[in-house]
Protein backbone atom coordinates (compact mmCIF):
# COMPACT_ATOMS: atom_id res chain seq x y z
CA UNK A 1 0.00 0.00 0.00
CA UNK A 2 1.11 3.55 -0.84
CA UNK A 3 0.81 6.38 1.29
CA UNK A 4 -0.53 8.67 -1.48
CA UNK A 5 -3.29 6.07 -2.42
CA UNK A 6 -6.72 8.37 -1.82
CA UNK A 7 -8.28 4.91 -0.75
CA UNK A 8 -5.77 4.99 1.94
CA UNK A 9 -6.55 8.89 3.22
CA UNK A 10 -10.36 7.98 3.41
CA UNK A 11 -10.12 4.99 5.73
CA UNK A 12 -7.10 6.02 7.73
CA UNK A 13 -9.03 7.96 10.57
CA UNK A 14 -10.69 4.82 11.12
CA UNK A 15 -7.41 3.61 13.04
CA UNK A 16 -7.18 0.55 11.71
CA UNK A 17 -4.61 -1.71 12.20
CA UNK A 18 -2.16 -1.28 9.31
CA UNK A 19 -2.03 -4.79 8.09
CA UNK A 20 -5.95 -4.69 7.81
CA UNK A 21 -6.40 -1.50 6.34
CA UNK A 22 -3.27 -2.45 3.90
CA UNK A 23 -5.10 -6.12 3.09
CA UNK A 24 -8.60 -4.49 2.54
CA UNK A 25 -7.53 -1.29 0.42
CA UNK A 26 -5.28 -4.11 -1.63
CA UNK A 27 -9.15 -5.80 -2.44
CA UNK A 28 -10.63 -2.63 -3.16
CA UNK A 29 -7.64 -1.79 -5.53
CA UNK A 30 -8.01 -4.92 -7.32
CA UNK A 31 -11.38 -4.36 -8.32
CA UNK A 32 -11.14 -0.43 -9.69
CA UNK A 33 -8.10 -1.39 -11.43
CA UNK A 34 -10.29 -4.61 -13.35
CA UNK A 35 -12.72 -1.85 -14.43
CA UNK A 36 -10.38 0.51 -15.18
CA UNK A 37 -8.26 -1.35 -17.74
CA UNK A 38 -11.45 -2.53 -19.01
CA UNK A 39 -12.31 1.11 -19.62
CA UNK A 40 -9.43 1.96 -21.50
CA UNK A 41 -8.98 -0.87 -23.38
CA UNK A 42 -12.76 -1.14 -24.31
CA UNK A 43 -12.89 -5.09 -24.74
CA UNK A 44 -14.07 -7.41 -22.95
CA UNK A 45 -12.00 -9.21 -20.30
CA UNK A 46 -11.02 -12.95 -21.27
CA UNK A 47 -11.87 -14.23 -18.06
CA UNK A 48 -15.58 -13.35 -16.16
CA UNK A 49 -15.69 -11.31 -13.22
CA UNK A 50 -17.95 -12.21 -10.09
CA UNK A 51 -21.34 -11.10 -9.51
CA UNK A 52 -20.24 -9.21 -6.78
CA UNK A 53 -17.90 -7.12 -8.78
CA UNK A 54 -20.31 -6.64 -11.38
CA UNK A 55 -23.03 -5.29 -8.71
CA UNK A 56 -20.05 -3.17 -7.11
CA UNK A 57 -19.99 -1.72 -10.51
CA UNK A 58 -23.32 -0.95 -11.52
CA UNK A 59 -24.10 0.69 -7.98
CA UNK A 60 -20.70 2.98 -8.30
CA UNK A 61 -22.42 4.00 -12.13
CA UNK A 62 -25.98 4.31 -10.87
CA UNK A 63 -24.85 7.24 -8.45
CA UNK A 64 -23.67 9.65 -11.70
CA UNK A 65 -27.40 9.34 -12.38
CA UNK A 66 -29.11 13.33 -11.59
CA UNK A 67 -32.00 10.84 -10.25
CA UNK A 68 -29.87 9.33 -7.82
CA UNK A 69 -27.89 12.16 -6.89
CA UNK A 70 -29.68 13.21 -3.20
CA UNK A 71 -28.45 16.78 -3.01
CA UNK A 72 -30.35 17.05 -6.64
CA UNK A 73 -34.16 18.72 -7.04
CA UNK A 74 -35.50 17.46 -10.35
CA UNK A 75 -38.18 19.80 -11.81
CA UNK A 76 -37.93 19.02 -15.29
CA UNK A 77 -39.85 17.05 -17.24
CA UNK A 78 -38.46 13.96 -16.84
CA UNK A 79 -36.50 13.18 -13.67
CA UNK A 80 -36.60 9.50 -13.64
CA UNK A 81 -39.62 9.19 -11.05
CA UNK A 82 -40.24 5.48 -10.40
CA UNK A 83 -43.79 5.07 -7.98
CA UNK A 84 -42.81 1.85 -7.06
CA UNK A 85 -39.97 0.46 -4.83
CA UNK A 86 -40.77 -2.88 -5.75
CA UNK A 87 -39.80 -1.90 -9.63
CA UNK A 88 -36.66 -0.40 -8.13
CA UNK A 89 -35.30 -3.53 -6.55
CA UNK A 90 -35.92 -5.58 -9.78
CA UNK A 91 -33.59 -2.91 -11.42
CA UNK A 92 -30.34 -3.85 -11.40
CA UNK A 93 -28.94 -0.67 -12.09
CA UNK A 94 -30.15 0.97 -8.96
CA UNK A 95 -33.39 2.87 -10.12
CA UNK A 96 -31.92 4.44 -13.93
CA UNK A 97 -34.80 5.03 -15.55
CA UNK A 98 -33.65 7.81 -17.46
CA UNK A 99 -33.17 5.37 -20.15
CA UNK A 100 -30.32 5.90 -23.41
CA UNK A 101 -29.63 8.09 -26.12
CA UNK A 102 -31.43 11.39 -26.63
CA UNK A 103 -34.13 12.52 -29.79
CA UNK A 104 -31.87 12.49 -32.24
CA UNK A 105 -29.50 9.38 -31.78
CA UNK A 106 -30.53 6.22 -29.81
CA UNK A 107 -26.12 6.08 -28.96
CA UNK A 108 -26.00 9.98 -27.97
CA UNK A 109 -25.00 10.43 -24.35
CA UNK A 110 -28.15 11.45 -21.70
CA UNK A 111 -26.98 14.65 -20.03
CA UNK A 112 -29.20 13.46 -16.81
CA UNK A 113 -27.81 10.25 -17.00
CA UNK A 114 -24.22 9.65 -16.97
CA UNK A 115 -24.58 6.56 -15.02
CA UNK A 116 -26.41 4.71 -17.62
CA UNK A 117 -24.31 6.36 -20.19
CA UNK A 118 -21.75 5.03 -19.41
CA UNK A 119 -23.33 1.49 -19.36
CA UNK A 120 -24.72 1.60 -22.62
CA UNK A 121 -21.39 2.76 -24.34
CA UNK A 122 -19.30 -0.25 -22.25
CA UNK A 123 -22.05 -2.65 -23.71
CA UNK A 124 -21.62 -1.26 -27.09
CA UNK A 125 -17.92 -1.42 -26.76
CA UNK A 126 -17.84 -5.16 -25.77
CA UNK A 127 -20.62 -6.19 -27.84
CA UNK A 128 -18.04 -5.00 -30.65
CA UNK A 129 -15.40 -6.45 -29.26
CA UNK A 130 -17.14 -9.75 -28.69
CA UNK A 131 -18.67 -10.29 -32.38
CA UNK A 132 -15.33 -9.51 -33.72
CA UNK A 133 -12.79 -11.92 -31.41
CA UNK A 134 -15.59 -13.99 -30.12
CA UNK A 135 -17.81 -15.26 -32.66
CA UNK A 136 -15.12 -13.99 -35.46
CA UNK A 137 -16.41 -11.94 -38.07
CA UNK A 138 -13.74 -9.24 -37.59
CA UNK A 139 -13.20 -5.94 -38.86
CA UNK A 140 -13.82 -6.42 -42.23
CA UNK A 141 -18.11 -7.52 -41.11
CA UNK A 142 -18.32 -5.61 -38.11
CA UNK A 143 -16.53 -2.37 -38.86
CA UNK A 144 -18.84 -0.91 -36.13
CA UNK A 145 -22.33 -1.92 -34.15
CA UNK A 146 -25.16 -0.56 -32.94
CA UNK A 147 -27.85 -1.55 -29.99
CA UNK A 148 -30.75 -0.93 -30.26
CA UNK A 149 -33.97 -1.77 -27.65
CA UNK A 150 -35.70 -3.23 -29.93
CA UNK A 151 -36.12 -7.01 -31.90
CA UNK A 152 -34.68 -8.19 -34.95
CA UNK A 153 -37.57 -7.28 -37.11
CA UNK A 154 -37.69 -3.79 -36.21
CA UNK A 155 -33.74 -3.57 -36.28
CA UNK A 156 -34.40 -4.70 -39.78
CA UNK A 157 -37.02 -1.91 -40.38
CA UNK A 158 -34.88 0.74 -38.72
CA UNK A 159 -31.68 -0.50 -40.74
CA UNK A 160 -33.83 0.14 -43.94
CA UNK A 161 -35.27 3.50 -43.07
CA UNK A 162 -31.34 4.71 -42.33
CA UNK A 163 -30.84 3.55 -46.20
CA UNK A 164 -33.53 5.41 -47.41
CA UNK A 165 -32.76 8.16 -45.55
CA UNK A 166 -29.14 8.43 -47.07
CA UNK A 167 -30.69 7.96 -50.14
CA UNK A 168 -33.06 10.75 -50.02
CA UNK A 169 -29.96 13.18 -48.98
CA UNK A 170 -28.09 12.29 -52.09
CA UNK A 171 -31.26 13.41 -54.03
CA UNK A 172 -31.54 16.74 -52.39
CA UNK A 173 -27.69 17.10 -52.61
CA UNK A 174 -27.77 16.18 -56.60
CA UNK A 175 -30.85 18.83 -56.75
CA UNK A 176 -30.23 22.05 -58.01
CA UNK A 177 -34.02 23.10 -57.74
CA UNK A 178 -37.54 22.06 -58.18
CA UNK A 179 -40.29 21.31 -55.36
CA UNK A 180 -39.53 18.13 -54.81
CA UNK A 181 -39.41 16.60 -51.48
CA UNK A 182 -36.54 14.49 -52.39
CA UNK A 183 -34.09 16.53 -55.11
CA UNK A 184 -35.98 16.92 -57.96
CA UNK A 185 -39.77 17.55 -58.24
CA UNK A 186 -39.97 14.00 -60.69
CA UNK A 187 -36.78 12.10 -58.85
CA UNK A 188 -38.01 8.77 -58.08
CA UNK A 189 -37.88 7.41 -54.59
CA UNK A 190 -35.85 4.19 -53.31
CA UNK A 191 -38.42 2.46 -51.65
CA UNK A 192 -38.92 -1.16 -53.21
CA UNK A 193 -37.13 -3.98 -50.75
CA UNK A 194 -36.72 -7.28 -52.35
CA UNK A 195 -37.46 -9.39 -49.85
CA UNK A 196 -35.87 -13.01 -50.22
CA UNK A 197 -38.63 -14.99 -48.46
CA UNK A 198 -38.83 -16.44 -45.09
CA UNK A 199 -42.25 -17.47 -43.27
CA UNK A 200 -41.53 -15.63 -40.23
CA UNK A 201 -44.07 -12.50 -39.89
CA UNK A 202 -41.76 -10.01 -38.10
CA UNK A 203 -39.51 -8.65 -41.12
CA UNK A 204 -42.49 -8.13 -43.50
CA UNK A 205 -44.40 -6.11 -41.19
CA UNK A 206 -41.31 -4.05 -40.05
CA UNK A 207 -40.66 -2.92 -43.75
CA UNK A 208 -44.50 -2.27 -44.67
CA UNK A 209 -45.29 -0.29 -41.38
CA UNK A 210 -41.81 1.74 -42.62
CA UNK A 211 -44.12 2.19 -45.55
CA UNK A 212 -41.84 0.04 -48.30
CA UNK A 213 -43.30 -1.40 -51.17
CA UNK A 214 -42.04 -5.52 -50.35
CA UNK A 215 -41.56 -7.65 -53.47
CA UNK A 216 -41.32 -10.98 -52.76
CA UNK A 217 -38.87 -12.95 -53.95
CA UNK A 218 -39.88 -16.91 -53.72
CA UNK A 219 -37.64 -20.15 -52.63
CA UNK A 220 -36.69 -22.81 -54.40
CA UNK A 221 -35.97 -26.36 -53.42
CA UNK A 222 -32.42 -27.12 -52.71
CA UNK A 223 -31.72 -29.40 -55.87
CA UNK A 224 -33.34 -26.69 -58.00
CA UNK A 225 -30.73 -23.55 -57.26
CA UNK A 226 -28.17 -25.02 -59.76
CA UNK A 227 -25.83 -26.39 -56.71
CA UNK A 228 -27.56 -29.00 -54.75
CA UNK A 229 -28.60 -32.72 -55.55
CA UNK A 230 -31.16 -35.26 -54.21
CA UNK A 231 -28.30 -37.27 -52.57
CA UNK A 232 -27.11 -34.62 -50.08
CA UNK A 233 -27.76 -33.27 -46.60
CA UNK A 234 -29.69 -30.45 -47.17
CA UNK A 235 -31.89 -31.98 -50.26
CA UNK A 236 -35.05 -31.40 -48.30
CA UNK A 237 -33.98 -27.44 -47.78
CA UNK A 238 -35.21 -24.48 -49.64
CA UNK A 239 -33.24 -21.21 -50.54
CA UNK A 240 -33.74 -17.83 -52.88
CA UNK A 241 -34.11 -18.15 -56.52
CA UNK A 242 -30.83 -16.37 -57.39
CA UNK A 243 -32.00 -16.22 -61.03
CA UNK A 244 -35.52 -14.35 -59.85
CA UNK A 245 -34.34 -11.88 -57.78
CA UNK A 246 -31.49 -11.05 -60.98
CA UNK A 247 -34.53 -10.72 -63.21
CA UNK A 248 -36.55 -8.89 -60.10
CA UNK A 249 -33.67 -6.51 -60.02
CA UNK A 250 -34.15 -5.69 -64.02
CA UNK A 251 -37.98 -5.78 -64.04
CA UNK A 252 -38.04 -2.89 -61.02
CA UNK A 253 -35.04 -0.98 -61.95
CA UNK A 254 -32.46 0.18 -59.95
CA UNK A 255 -33.50 3.43 -59.47
CA UNK A 256 -36.76 2.51 -57.14
CA UNK A 257 -34.63 -0.34 -55.77
CA UNK A 258 -33.55 0.30 -52.16
CA UNK A 259 -31.98 -2.90 -50.99
CA UNK A 260 -32.44 -6.24 -51.22
CA UNK A 261 -32.81 -8.51 -47.19
CA UNK A 262 -31.78 -12.43 -47.02
CA UNK A 263 -31.68 -14.36 -44.31
CA UNK A 264 -29.02 -16.85 -42.64
CA UNK A 265 -31.42 -18.44 -40.08
CA UNK A 266 -35.10 -19.12 -40.24
CA UNK A 267 -37.25 -22.19 -39.28
CA UNK A 268 -36.76 -25.92 -41.42
CA UNK A 269 -36.87 -26.10 -44.04
CA UNK A 270 -35.28 -22.82 -44.91
CA UNK A 271 -31.79 -22.79 -45.70
CA UNK A 272 -29.95 -19.92 -45.36
CA UNK A 273 -29.52 -17.75 -48.46
CA UNK A 274 -26.32 -17.66 -50.61
CA UNK A 275 -25.12 -14.45 -49.34
CA UNK A 276 -21.64 -14.32 -51.33
CA UNK A 277 -23.96 -14.76 -54.18
CA UNK A 278 -26.32 -12.36 -53.36
CA UNK A 279 -23.46 -9.64 -52.56
CA UNK A 280 -22.22 -10.05 -55.65
CA UNK A 281 -25.37 -8.76 -57.33
CA UNK A 282 -25.56 -6.07 -55.02
CA UNK A 283 -22.23 -4.72 -56.22
CA UNK A 284 -22.94 -5.19 -59.49
CA UNK A 285 -26.48 -3.50 -59.56
CA UNK A 286 -24.97 -1.10 -56.33
CA UNK A 287 -28.17 -1.84 -54.29
CA UNK A 288 -28.06 -2.10 -50.37
CA UNK A 289 -27.65 -5.77 -48.62
CA UNK A 290 -29.21 -6.05 -45.75
CA UNK A 291 -28.49 -9.36 -43.83
CA UNK A 292 -31.26 -10.51 -41.30
CA UNK A 293 -28.96 -12.86 -39.10
CA UNK A 294 -30.67 -13.32 -36.04
CA UNK A 295 -29.16 -16.64 -34.87
CA UNK A 296 -26.18 -15.92 -36.87
CA UNK A 297 -23.68 -14.80 -34.15
CA UNK A 298 -23.33 -18.28 -32.66
CA UNK A 299 -22.87 -20.26 -35.89
CA UNK A 300 -19.50 -20.71 -37.49
CA UNK A 301 -20.78 -22.10 -40.37
CA UNK A 302 -22.96 -18.70 -41.07
CA UNK A 303 -19.89 -16.45 -39.85
CA UNK A 304 -17.06 -17.92 -41.92
CA UNK A 305 -18.88 -19.18 -45.13
CA UNK A 306 -21.36 -16.45 -45.29
CA UNK A 307 -20.84 -13.40 -44.04
CA UNK A 308 -17.26 -13.19 -43.81
CA UNK A 309 -16.95 -14.71 -47.84
CA UNK A 310 -18.86 -12.30 -48.44
CA UNK A 311 -17.22 -9.25 -47.35
CA UNK A 312 -13.81 -10.72 -48.68
CA UNK A 313 -14.91 -10.68 -52.16
CA UNK A 314 -14.97 -6.57 -51.94
CA UNK A 315 -12.31 -4.75 -53.91
CA UNK A 316 -13.16 -1.55 -52.71
CA UNK A 317 -13.57 -1.59 -48.69
CA UNK A 318 -15.26 1.84 -48.95
CA UNK A 319 -18.09 0.54 -51.14
CA UNK A 320 -21.48 0.15 -48.99
CA UNK A 321 -22.66 -2.62 -51.25
CA UNK A 322 -22.04 -6.08 -50.97
CA UNK A 323 -23.24 -6.74 -47.12
CA UNK A 324 -24.46 -3.40 -45.62
CA UNK A 325 -26.00 -3.77 -42.56
CA UNK A 326 -26.17 -6.92 -40.71
CA UNK A 327 -29.06 -7.73 -37.72
CA UNK A 328 -28.67 -10.24 -34.94
CA UNK A 329 -30.72 -10.65 -31.88
CA UNK A 330 -29.56 -10.08 -28.99
CA UNK A 331 -31.76 -12.66 -26.73
CA UNK A 332 -31.37 -15.47 -29.44
CA UNK A 333 -27.02 -14.92 -29.00
CA UNK A 334 -25.98 -13.76 -25.82
CA UNK A 335 -28.68 -15.49 -23.57
CA UNK A 336 -30.43 -12.28 -21.96
CA UNK A 337 -33.96 -11.53 -22.02
CA UNK A 338 -36.02 -10.79 -25.11
CA UNK A 339 -36.06 -7.04 -26.11
CA UNK A 340 -32.68 -5.84 -27.91
CA UNK A 341 -30.92 -6.00 -31.29
CA UNK A 342 -27.45 -5.34 -32.69
CA UNK A 343 -26.78 -3.92 -35.89
CA UNK A 344 -23.22 -3.82 -37.50
CA UNK A 345 -21.63 -3.77 -40.59
CA UNK A 346 -18.36 -2.69 -42.27
CA UNK A 347 -19.02 1.10 -42.74
CA UNK A 348 -19.21 2.81 -39.46
CA UNK A 349 -20.97 6.17 -41.12
CA UNK A 350 -24.26 3.92 -42.36
CA UNK A 351 -24.43 1.91 -38.78
CA UNK A 352 -24.34 5.55 -36.94
CA UNK A 353 -27.30 6.53 -39.02
CA UNK A 354 -29.07 3.37 -37.93
CA UNK A 355 -29.03 4.67 -34.59
CA UNK A 356 -29.83 8.16 -35.45
CA UNK A 357 -33.36 6.42 -37.26
CA UNK A 358 -34.56 5.42 -33.47
CA UNK A 359 -37.38 7.59 -32.55
CA UNK A 360 -36.65 8.87 -29.23
CA UNK A 361 -34.69 7.70 -26.16
CA UNK A 362 -34.82 4.09 -25.45
CA UNK A 363 -35.25 2.16 -22.01
CA UNK A 364 -32.18 1.10 -20.68
CA UNK A 365 -32.54 -2.21 -19.56
CA UNK A 366 -31.38 -4.14 -22.23
CA UNK A 367 -28.01 -2.88 -22.04
CA UNK A 368 -28.16 -3.41 -18.72
CA UNK A 369 -28.83 -7.06 -19.12
CA UNK A 370 -26.56 -7.58 -22.37
CA UNK A 371 -23.20 -5.65 -20.05
CA UNK A 372 -24.22 -8.09 -16.79
CA UNK A 373 -24.10 -10.74 -19.15
CA UNK A 374 -20.86 -10.32 -21.03
CA UNK A 375 -18.94 -9.34 -17.89
CA UNK A 376 -19.94 -12.75 -16.36
CA UNK A 377 -18.72 -14.43 -19.15
CA UNK A 378 -15.90 -13.44 -19.97
CA UNK A 379 -14.49 -13.60 -23.65
CA UNK A 380 -13.56 -17.53 -22.81
CA UNK A 381 -16.87 -17.94 -21.26
CA UNK A 382 -18.35 -17.02 -24.54
CA UNK A 383 -16.27 -18.93 -26.75
CA UNK A 384 -17.12 -22.03 -24.88
CA UNK A 385 -20.44 -21.71 -25.32
CA UNK A 386 -20.44 -21.45 -28.80
CA UNK A 387 -18.24 -24.78 -29.00
CA UNK A 388 -20.28 -26.89 -26.24
CA UNK A 389 -23.31 -25.78 -28.82
CA UNK A 390 -21.51 -26.65 -32.04
CA UNK A 391 -20.88 -29.94 -30.24
CA UNK A 392 -23.76 -31.15 -29.64
CA UNK A 393 -25.23 -30.83 -33.11
CA UNK A 394 -24.61 -34.33 -34.42
CA UNK A 395 -25.75 -36.00 -31.07
CA UNK A 396 -28.78 -33.74 -31.57
CA UNK A 397 -29.46 -34.60 -35.18
CA UNK A 398 -28.98 -38.48 -34.46
CA UNK A 399 -31.56 -38.16 -31.80
CA UNK A 400 -33.78 -36.82 -33.51
CA UNK A 401 -33.43 -39.53 -36.26
CA UNK A 402 -33.56 -42.74 -34.45
CA UNK A 403 -37.30 -41.33 -32.90
CA UNK A 404 -38.22 -40.59 -36.67
CA UNK A 405 -36.88 -44.26 -37.32
CA UNK A 406 -39.48 -45.53 -34.43
CA UNK A 407 -42.17 -44.47 -36.34
CA UNK A 408 -40.51 -44.95 -40.10
CA UNK A 409 -40.58 -41.47 -40.81
CA UNK A 410 -37.43 -39.58 -41.26
CA UNK A 411 -35.89 -35.98 -40.01
CA UNK A 412 -36.02 -33.23 -43.13
CA UNK A 413 -32.48 -33.33 -45.20
CA UNK A 414 -31.09 -29.67 -44.09
CA UNK A 415 -28.39 -30.22 -41.78
CA UNK A 416 -26.29 -30.19 -45.27
CA UNK A 417 -22.85 -27.51 -45.57
CA UNK A 418 -24.23 -23.65 -45.49
CA UNK A 419 -22.40 -22.35 -48.98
Amino acid sequence: MTSNNPLNALFSPLNLPPSTLSTSIASLSTTTATFQSMINSRRLPDKGISQQQILWLLGQLSNMDSNNNPNNIGVGEREARIFSSLILTQNLAAGSGHGVGRSGDISASQPKAGGMSIIALLAGRFLVDVIRRGSGLGKEVCGEGVILPVCTGMGLMLSCMALRGIEDSKDSKESSGGDGQYGHGNAVRKNVILWCRCDQKSVLKGLKTAGFEVVVVDTVGRCQDGEGDASEDDSDGVTTDLNQLEALIQTHTTDRILAIVTTTSCFAPRLPDNIPAVAKLSRKYSIYHVVNSAYGLQCQSVIQKLLKKACAQATDRRSPYGVTCVVSSLDKNFLVPVGGSVVYGPQSAIIKEVGKCYPGRGQGQHVVNLLVTLLEMGLEGYTKLLSDRESRLARFRNGIDAIARKFGERGIRTFGKVR
